[in-house]
């Protein structure tokens, strides 16, 4: 097998933890996604493990029968079915040189020279059902990895994405997924039918976030052949928290400056592919993510870190408590992406430049959204709202009723109006006023929401998001 001298600089345990977990669900025939926030590195574990085979043959009862197949699916050449089958066709070519099979190596080539022109679906289709009865037939197992589902699911078409999971229940024990998000697919703007790729992925999750201090170490070296002070090394451990974008971008930076002595946060936040990338990771995260954040940045700035225990003094220590039971899950999912790091019984923000960037941006937050029925106050993280009108209530009533659902607006105006009045001159319009009038109550930029999201498919209409729907 042919690997390219790129990915053979890597130790072959790089990102183990995550690489041990993949191949438990390719011993079990099981289907996953990889995700991670922008800059995690998620793109460089995908494609280690596709070429670099040796990493998870330890993991494997039978390593030799596990193809793993880079698909880039989500670029098409054209938004179609034909493009689609062509394109997966393309990916076993492109790694003919996989698969130990002679016979099967020349069935992979001419089928897809036979078909790389066809713009009928159902020619390139047929070849690709036969291809996989022949790697069905040989025993193998086919693993399709997909990075940037997300950006797919967003451009494909209903027949598209359902042509995927039919493919994958033709051949059950023949074919996985393992599929790259940067998101859930319930904040994807794409078309209705997700459901069943949605189940079939969503079950089983690697969470790609920082690299340990064996990774860690090895891109420093990278940067630096010649050596560096240990007190450096911590010094870019500790301001970018590990983040594999952060931390390339300490290293970028430290080797462009001679001595930087003094303060590095102050040089850094002034350099803007570090605004760049402290960014994207805030971009990526929900409103209720982003309150629990800048709560926990809060504390560290006023309390500072830890003791080398992780102790605290009481009043600290309650406080820390306190924020944990009521953001218990929001911290523990921010640590699974790489933001955070225990610091004895509790959790800090790993990276110092994210704590120093939130000074500045975090004060844009909402947190999530709760609705009281009996007192009918609406609560936007620590902030309470008591001034709605009714039709407002109404309309958030229903929106609560419906979290992540795309509502047409027929749907809520015979939902919320019926009660009211006469749902046949209420103007479409009426609605859009109202949810305007919502979103200057509730959203930190109502220009920009994230709470009550225009849905502009067909019909079209609105979708919620109670925790408030992350960046693109």
């Amino acid at each position: 097998m042919v690997e390219s001298e790129y990915w053979r600089r890597y130790a072959a345990d790089y990102r183990r933890m995550e690489v041990a977990t993949i191949a438990r669900w390719l011993e079990a025939g099981e289907s996953g996604a990889v995700m991670g926030l922008v800059g995690c590195g998620r793109s460089n574990l995908l494609n280690f493990i596709c070429h670099r085979p040796d990493a998870l043959a330890p993991y494997l009862t039978r390593p030799d029968a596990h193809v793993l197949i880079m698909a880039d699916i989500y670029n098409l050449p054209s938004n179609d079915l034909s493009s689609l089958y062509r394109t997966l066709l393309h990916a076993f070519s492109w790694n003919v040189e996989r698969f130990q099979d002679g016979a099967l190596q020349q069935d992979i080539l001419r089928l897809y020279q036979e078909n790389s022109d066809k713009l009928d679906p159902f020619q390139p289709q047929m070849a690709l059902f036969d291809l996989m009865r022949a790697c069905e037939q040989r025993g193998l197992q086919i693993v399709l990895v997909v990075n940037r589902f997300d950006r797919f699911c967003a451009k494909a078409t209903d027949h598209m994405i359902s042509s995927l999971r039919g493919l994958r229940d033709m051949f059950r024990g023949t074919l996985q997924f393992i599929a790259g998000m940067s998101q859930f697919l319930a904040y994807v703007d794409g078309p209705l039918s997700l459901g069943d790729v949605h189940d079939l992925l969503v079950t089983r999750l690697c969470w790609v976030g920082a690299l340990n201090d064996a990774d860690a170490a090895t891109m420093i070296q990278d940067h630096f052949p010649a050596g560096l002070p240990e007190a450096d090394k911590d010094q870019i451990g500790q301001l970018s928290g590990r983040y594999p974008s952060l931390l390339k971008a300490v290293c970028q930076w430290r080797q462009q400056v001679e001595a930087p002595g003094g303060n590095w946060v102050q040089a850094l936040l002034a350099e803007r592919s570090v605004q760049f990338r402290l960014g994207r990771i805030w971009q990526g995260l929900t409103q209720e993510e982003r309150l629990a954040l800048m709560e926990l940045q809060k504390l560290q700035l006023e309390l500072g870190r830890p003791g080398p225990a992780g102790t605290m003094a009481p009043p600290a220590a309650r406080r820390h408590a306190r924020l944990e039971n009521d953001s218990g899950e929001i911290l523990a999912g921010l640590a699974q992406r790489g933001l955070l790091a225990p610091a004895g019984k509790h959790w800090q923000i790993a990276s110092e430049l994210l704590v120093y960037y939130l000074v500045s941006t975090g004060s844009l937050t909402g947190g999530r959204l709760k609705l009281d029925p009996s007192s009918r106050i609406l609560t936007a993280g620590r902030r309470k709202i008591s001034d709605l009108t009714d039709m407002e209530f109404r309309i958030l009533q229903y929106l609560f009723a419906n979290p992540q659902a795309r509502l047409s607006s027929t749907d809520i105006i015979e939902n919320v109006w019926q009660s009211v009045t006469d749902i046949e001159y209420v103007d479409p319009n009426a609605l859009q006023v109202h949810i305007a009038n919502i979103r200057r109550k509730i959203e930190p930029l109502p220009h920009q929401p994230k709470h009550i999201v225009t849905w502009r498919g067909n019909p079209g209409g609105y979708q919620f998001f109670p925790e408030g729907k992350p960046g693109k």
